[in-house]
């Protein structure tokens, strides 16, 4: 058989071709893929080389966190629950407080009248309590100024009575507007020195809140008195705080003219435009109608719920009470040396101790720290001693201002809600609803 090489060629060409043409095609799309491909691998070695090595090299060259390491966090987090755990504490044993009688919250144990005298004689005897253990005085009575003035009258010759004696509208007696002999004026001079001498500071309790409400109260039934002895147990506790201040202000001193506390004006709830009388100076202490809640408004502490609702001032804090916190606003005024006034607005605004024997008085004692102040606002005043308000007080030879302040008191809700009265309750859940 004869084979015919030009045609079997012929005949196997296509085949051919086609075996030849795809390796070629192949190769040649290597070859197109094979540049980006190395350009790519090159930029990633690149970054590797730049990120990923240089940080793994810097990692290696950091110190290795201790094995205990975790331990050492572990402590901080427990510390700061610690914290928050004696933060929650300290608020509810600030409002965890001594009560001037344990048989009157929630409910009085007897709606008899003398459970209510029982209570206005507590309060009474607690407030000169507080000014007593401060090394209170008073500046000379009326009755002794009067005494001494008529031994001066006898004594001048031909027996001249000194003239009567000039007093103010609100009846004390102004010696910057009597006329007085050189004499006469020498013997009140000893005389207020004298009283000077006997005390630590000048102060009355007739001029803390609530002292003359009840020397003077009145049984009105078994409502208004379980209110009115809820706010004053209220307003006894922020007289306790300042005259603690002023036994700190004047620790180691012998008398009100080395004192750096030379006086506490006033204690009380309500300014003199609440009160409706007019401001006679700084500080006007209520007397007479005022003090025994009658034609005048009684100066007892409400809460602070709003600007225009029980505050004396704008809160600078931003507090009223909510939820969680009661908050009361109180004016205090004091003469104190002029070098001192900041010193005593830190010593006012420190924590204090007291001792809490629970709500029903007859568990063990505790002592307990509470710290519930906040200064609001502060006022200066230059002190004229010859004025008919400072004639009869002498401060020493240092220079002295007195001092106005607003301030808060706030009580933690929870610590004191089992023995908050009901109609008290009832008075504020009303007072939220009618401000809706």
């Amino acid at each position: 058989m004869n084979l015919d090489l030009k045609e079997l060629k012929a005949k196997l060409a296509p085949v051919m071709n086609r075996a030849i043409l795809t390796p070629v095609v192949v190769t040649l799309a290597g070859l197109i893929l094979l540049v980006p491909t190395q350009l790519m691998s090159s930029r990633l070695k690149s970054a590797v080389q730049s990120e990923s090595v240089s940080m793994g090299n810097r990692l290696r060259n950091l110190d290795a966190a201790p094995e205990e390491q975790w331990k050492t966090e572990q402590a901080y987090q427990d510390a700061f629950a610690s914290d928050a755990n004696r933060a929650q504490l300290l608020s509810v044993q600030s409002t965890q407080r001594e009560l001037l009688n344990y048989r009157l919250f929630p409910d009085p144990c007897s709606t008899s009248q003398m459970i209510f005298a029982n209570y206005a004689q507590a309060y009474r005897a607690g407030i000169e309590a507080f000014v007593s253990q401060a090394g209170g005085v008073w500046r000379p009575s009326d009755m002794e100024l009067q005494h001494e003035m008529e031994k001066a009258s006898s004594s001048l010759p031909g027996g001249r009575r000194t003239s009567a004696l000039f007093r103010t509208r609100s009846g004390t007696i102004d010696v910057s507007r009597m006329r007085l002999s050189e004499a006469e004026r020498t013997i009140v001079d000893l005389l207020c020195m004298e009283k000077a001498q006997t005390g630590r500071l000048y102060a009355s309790a007739a001029d803390l809140s609530g002292y003359d409400f009840w020397g003077a109260f009145t049984y009105e039934g078994a409502e208004s008195a379980v209110r009115n002895c809820w706010y004053y147990q209220l307003a006894y506790w922020v007289i306790d705080d300042v005259f603690q201040t002023a036994a700190a202000m004047n620790e180691g001193s012998a008398s009100v003219l080395d004192s750096t506390l030379k006086r506490v004006m006033g204690v009380g709830f309500k300014l003199d435009s609440q009160l409706g009388r007019g401001r006679g100076g700084p500080y006007s202490r209520p007397t007479g109608a005022s003090a025994r809640g009658g034609a005048l408004k009684q100066d007892i502490p409400s809460y602070a719920k709003s600007r225009r609702d029980g505050a004396l001032t704008d809160a600078c804090t931003g507090r009223y009470c909510d939820v969680d916190w009661d908050v009361v606003h109180f004016n205090v005024t004091v003469v104190v040396r002029a070098d001192a006034t900041f010193s005593f607005m830190n010593e006012l605004c420190k924590g204090k101790t007291h001792t809490y024997r629970g709500w029903d008085g007859r568990s063990p004692a505790q002592t307990m720290k509470h710290n519930q102040i906040t200064i609001l606002e502060a006022s200066t005043y230059s002190v004229d001693r010859d004025s008919g308000d400072h004639a009869l007080y002498r401060y020493g030879e240092n220079a002295v201002v007195q001092l106005d302040l607003i301030c808060e008191y706030l009580f933690y809700k929870p610590a004191y809600d089992m023995i908050m009265p009901q109609i008290i309750k009832n008075d504020l859940a009303a007072d939220t609803s009618g401000r809706r």
